[in-house]
């Protein structure tokens, strides 16, 4: 035997060893469509039997169901007559940090008739960084509650004397937002 030929014998020898050791194409293409069958009725499930996310908050909303506890312990509820702008932000989030400035230029630099602003922290109560901030605002906090309105931050909602959101927007659309519930008529 020539050492071509001894060489070929190994290759085939060692092909023919590994070969017999992977499972044949169709059994790996079973299994994996098996793989897939079975997330796809695990996710099914998941969605049947869960509530789901909850929807984001959004014009027509109403939220007179939705009390928050101010940093003194009173309830403020929504709705019952009284027009509220409500600021959402996260003192922990950058993105909130650098809005809040643009809120503080807004908050004193326009006149606030006609409705009570109301902050609504998503974490913890934001007492102190409001008060550092010297926002003429409630503090409350969204933690308690775990409210679908604490989803997105920084955020703007106007609600009207019944509870209803009228207009809501970004936090960088604040004027915007306020001048839709003055134009609402505060109703």
């Amino acid at each position: 035997m020539t050492s071509s030929e001894a060489t070929s014998t190994e290759s085939s020898r060692e092909d023919g060893r590994w070969a017999s050791r992977r499972p044949p194409r169709s059994v790996v293409v079973v299994a994996l469509a098996a793989v897939a069958v079975v997330q796809a009725i695990g996710m099914v499930y998941i969605r049947a039997n869960s509530n789901g996310p909850a929807p984001f908050v959004q014009v027509g909303y109403d939220v007179s169901d939705l009390s928050l506890r101010d940093s003194r312990g009173a309830l403020q509820a929504l709705g019952a007559g009284q027009p509220t702008l409500l600021l959402v932000f996260d003192p922990d989030c950058a993105h909130s940090r650098r809005v809040a400035t643009l809120w503080s230029d807004w908050l004193e630099g326009s006149a606030h008739e006609g409705y009570r602003i109301i902050a609504i922290s998503a974490g913890p109560m934001a007492t102190d960084y409001l008060r550092e901030r010297q926002w003429p605002v409630v503090a409350t906090s969204a933690e308690p509650v775990n409210h679908a309105i604490a989803k997105r931050t920084p955020w703007v909602f106007a609600v009207d004397g019944q509870g209803q959101v009228v207009a809501d927007g970004h936090g960088r659309h604040l004027a915007e937002v306020a001048q839709s519930l003055l134009s609402a008529g505060g109703e």
